[in-house]
């Protein structure tokens, strides 16, 4: 049985080159361990403001690529181990990665609406007028709930036309005032809720307020009403009002109001978890409650719309509009005050890092840290995470 895999290096950290710099790429073709000699390995090379270049190698098991770096940003590497007609070889894993110059200094290209407190301050006060008492809250017992812990399915009255919702788990034995609270943001799409069982005072949300636990034909009507693609309509977009992801935030937001009050909660520590448009969820909580203590965030979407205006790489999301710089996660970012901790991959292209890097260095917070994995797209990240640290660079 044979495993093959791709072995990789560069001549520093990834994100320690500068621009001018000639970064080395070393990569080699490996079958259980050792070097396999590959038909042809062709690669591409792409960056900001339209930089792309392609090449390959024919009967090698390694390859050296220079790329001499002209502007900050990332430069995204792809590479492929192929058949002697240039078709990937299934069996070979694919490198997806990339380097970054500069990244200190990539700066927040969104404009911040002049209007940004007052609206937000207008759509909270909107949301307290309605209480965050559930409207459901039925106790769910069957074989996927563990003996030492507690389910229910909740849904609580918010502001639009569908309530927050989600399930909320906790420990049986939990005495009062002794949870921390740990509220989960799903990504994009639309789904149910899931079930996370550990030591906490768990609410994991589905982003739309929709029922949970329902059929796969349930959540697929939902998703047709919209062709697929919510938060994309160009006119939605222009007005924060009716920016699809208004109503998902202040969902999100009166989730939480529901946890404060909860007597499980230890009355201190709130934890926000979430991955894509799960980050967005939870850096837009963070910025607007004084109250979380921790937000923990993996590849991180819908940063910095407008770098893309200027030439940087633009990954997928909706296109830039005014509405959606009420919500951007870099413009989020500069109300933060927790403690914040990030993973993102060098060869995410729907998260570019670029875009990524911005939100960071918008941060203000004293605690923050951020994690760029080698080889890593727009995924959970390993188990075991190799990766590029920046910490508290304000």
């Amino acid at each position: 049985m044979c495993e093959y895999s791709i072995s990789y290096k560069t001549d520093k950290s990834p994100i320690d080159y500068k621009v001018g710099d000639t970064a080395i790429f070393e990569l080699c073709i490996l079958e259980n361990g050792k070097p396999y000699i590959c038909p042809k390995i062709k690669w591409t090379i792409s960056g900001n403001f339209g930089f792309y270049e392609t090449d390959e190698a024919n009967d090698t098991s390694n390859i050296k690529i220079e790329i001499h770096l002209r502007n900050k940003g990332f430069i995204h590497l792809v590479v492929d181990a192929c058949d002697s007609e240039g078709k990937p070889l299934e069996n070979i894993p694919r490198f997806d990665g990339g380097i970054g110059a500069n990244v200190s200094e990539i700066a927040l290209d969104t404009p911040i609406p002049e209007d940004f407190d007052l609206k937000w301050k207008e759509w909270l006060d909107e949301l307290k007028k309605i209480p965050a008492n559930p409207i459901c809250f039925e106790e769910v017992k069957d074989d996927s709930v563990p003996e030492t812990h507690r389910l229910f399915d909740i849904r609580i009255p918010s502001v639009g036309d569908y309530p927050t919702s989600g399930y909320l788990t906790f420990p049986k034995d939990a005495k009062e005032g002794t949870l921390p609270i740990y509220m989960i943001l799903t990504g994009y799409g639309v789904h149910s809720a899931l079930k996370f069982f550990n030591k906490n005072l768990v609410l994991h949300l589905n982003a739309h307020g929709i029922l949970n636990g329902q059929s796969e034909e349930y959540y697929k009507e939902f998703a047709d009403s919209f062709n697929g693609n919510y938060g994309f309509d160009k006119e939605e977009n222009r007005n924060p009002d009716t920016c699809y992801f208004k109503n998902m935030m202040l969902r999100d937001i009166q989730g939480l109001n529901y946890l404060k009050k909860h007597p499980l909660w230890n009355g201190k520590d709130i934890i926000l978890f979430g991955g894509s448009q799960g980050s967005l969820q939870a850096i837009n909580i963070a910025a607007h409650d004084r109250d979380v203590t921790k937000c923990l965030l993996e590849i991180p979407w819908l940063c910095n719309i407008y770098s893309a205006d200027k030439g940087y790489v633009r990954g997928w999301r909706p296109e830039s509009a005014q509405g959606l710089c009420y919500f951007d996660e870099a413009v989020a970012a500069t109300r933060v005050n927790c403690d914040v901790e990030i993973i993102a991959g060098l060869g995410d292209s729907v998260s570019p890092p670029v875009t990524v890097a911005a939100m960071f260095n918008s941060l203000k917070t004293p605690n923050k840290k951020i994690t760029f994995v080698q080889n890593m797209v727009h995924q959970a990240p390993p188990e075991k995470t190799d990766g590029y640290v920046i910490e508290n660079s304000i």
